[in-house]
C-alpha cells in the first residue's frame, strides 16, 4: 500500500494499525484497516491522521522510518 507517498508492505501497515489502536487512535487505524481489506493501493492522510501516525512512530523501523521522515519533512517545509 502506498501511504502518503511511501510504499509499505501490508505487514507494516498492520503494525501501524496496531500501534494506532494501542494509543487509541481508532479512526486512522480503522481507515487503514479498511483500506487493506478493500485492497486499496493508495491512501491519503488528513492532518490529524498524519499527526496520529507521527505520535506512534517514535522508534520506527524499515519503511516506517521513511514514512516518518516524509511526514516530518512536511512540518519543516516552509509554507507559502
Amino acid at each position: 500500500m502506498r501511504l502518503h507517498g511511501v510504499d509499505l508492505e501490508n505487514d507494516l501497515v498492520l503494525e501501524l494499525v496496531s500501534l494506532l489502536r494501542q494509543e487509541i487512535y481508532v479512526s486512522p487505524a480503522d481507515k487503514l484497516d479498511a483500506a487493506l481489506t478493500a485492497g486499496r493501493s493508495e491512501v491519503g492522510l488528513s492532518v490529524n491522521e498524519r499527526n496520529a501516525i507521527l505520535d506512534v512512530l517514535d522508534h520506527p523501523h524499515g519503511r516506517l522510518v521513511e514514512l516518518r521522515r516524509v511526514l516530518l519533512a512536511e512540518y519543516a517545509a516552509p509554507s507559502n
